[in-house]
C-alpha cells in the first residue's frame, strides 16, 4: 500500500496508523531534527499533491484485513499533510469508513490560511509543533521556505484555536545549543499562553535527524524547560505495549515500509509489527544483508533505516 504504514508504537497517540498525505518529501520547512530526511520540495503552496481516492481506497483495504488495535488514524507521514489541496476531501473520507479517530500531524506553518483550518476542523486532535518564538531560531531550527516568518506560524495557531473546538496538543521539540537557552523558553512560553493548547508536549531529538550532530538533551534539562512552560506541559516518553497482535501482512514488507519513513531501534520496530525480538532479528540481518535497510547509532541507541 502506497499511502498506508503502521500501525506504530506512538509515544503520543499509542497505536497509531499512518496516512500519508503527500509525496516524500514536500515541506514548508526543513528541520534539523526531521526524521523523515531533507526536504526535497520546499513549498507553500497547497496543491493537490495526492488524490484522497487513493488513499482512501488504501485505507478501506487495509482495514477489511486489519487484525491489530488503532487508537488513531494518524494523517502525517512523509512531509506536510496541509500542503495537499485534498486534505478535507480526505479527512472526510476517512470519517465515512471508520469510527476510529483522526489525528493531524502538522508544522504549523499554513494554518494562517482560512482554506487549512477549514480542511481540519472535523479531526479529533490536532498535534501542530511550536520550537521557537523568535525569527532567529525560528529559522534556525526550521529552516522554512523563505515567504513564511514565525509570525505566520505563530497567528495560525491562534487562529486555529479561536476556530477549532476539538483539543490541540502542542509539540515543542528542543535541540540542544538552537533553541534550549532559558531565555528562549521564557519567550516560548509566552506565546504558548496566548495560542492556549489543551496540552503541551516536550521532546527532544531521540531519533536521527537530517542533520547528524543533533543530539537529545538530559531529562534534567528536559524536567527544567517543563517547569517554565508550566502545567500543561508533559515530556513525552516511548511507548510500550505488550498487546500488539500478530502481524497481517508479511513482515518484511511492513518493517521496510516503517523505516521508508522514519528509523525505529528494534524494539519499536518489534511492538509495531508484532514480532519477537527472536522473530525480528533474523529479518533485520537478512535485510541488512541485501542493502535494503542500514543500522546507526544516534544518542547511545541503535537505530535501522532504509536505504
Amino acid at each position: 500500500m502506497a499511502y498506508i504504514f503502521g500501525p506504530v508504537s506512538s509515544r503520543r497517540l499509542g497505536f497509531s496508523l499512518g496516512v500519508d498525505a503527500v509525496p516524500k518529501k514536500w515541506c514548508s520547512f526543513d528541520c534539523v531534527y526531521c526524521e523523515v530526511g531533507r526536504t526535497t520540495h520546499k513549498s507553500i503552496r497547497v496543491q493537490p499533491l495526492v488524490k484522497a481516492e487513493a488513499i482512501l481506497t488504501d485505507l478501506k483495504k487495509f482495514l477489511s484485513t486489519a487484525g491489530a488495535t488503532i487508537d488513531y488514524i494518524t494523517i502525517g507521514g512523509s512531509g506536510e499533510p496541509t500542503l495537499n489541496a485534498e486534505l478535507g476531501k480526505l479527512v472526510s473520507g476517512i470519517k465515512s469508513l471508520t469510527d476510529i479517530p483522526v489525528a493531524l500531524l502538522t508544522n504549523g506553518s499554513l494554518l494562517y490560511y482560512k482554506r487549512v483550518r477549514h480542511a481540519v476542523r472535523e479531526v479529533e486532535v490536532v498535534l501542530p509543533s511550536l520550537d521557537a518564538a523568535d525569527e532567529e531560531t525560528f529559522r534556525a531550527v526550521n529552516r522554512p521556505h523563505p515567504s513564511l516568518n514565525i509570525q505566520h506560524v505563530i497567528t495560525g495557531l491562534k487562529e486555529l484555536r479561536q476556530e477549532y473546538t476539538g483539543p490541540i496538543w502542542l509539540e515543542v521539540l528542543i535541540v540542544e545549543g538552537l533553541n534550549d537557552q532559558l531565555s528562549q523558553i521564557h519567550q516560548l512560553q509566552r506565546v504558548i499562553e496566548q495560542v492556549g493548547p489543551d496540552r503541551i508536549q516536550l521532546n527532544t531529538a531521540v531519533r536521527p535527524g537530517t542533520e547528524p550532530w543533533i543530539a537529545p538533551l538530559p531529562l534534567k534539562k528536559m524536567e527544567e524547560i517543563k517547569s517554565i512552560l508550566g502545567h500543561k506541559a508533559e515530556i513525552v516518553a516511548s511507548f510500550s505495549c505488550t498487546d500488539m497482535q500478530k502481524p497481517w501482512v508479511q513482515a518484511e514488507s511492513r518493517i521496510f515500509n516503517l523505516l521508508r519513513r522514519r528509523p525505529c531501534p528494534a524494539d519499536e520496530i518489534a511492538r509495531a509489527i508484532g514480532l519477537s525480538a527472536g522473530e525480528l532479528v533474523p529479518i533485520l540481518d537478512r535485510l541488512a544483508r541485501e542493502g535494503k535497510i542500514h543500522r546507526h547509532v544516534h544518542g547511545g541507541k541503535g537505530f535501522y533505516r532504509a536505504i
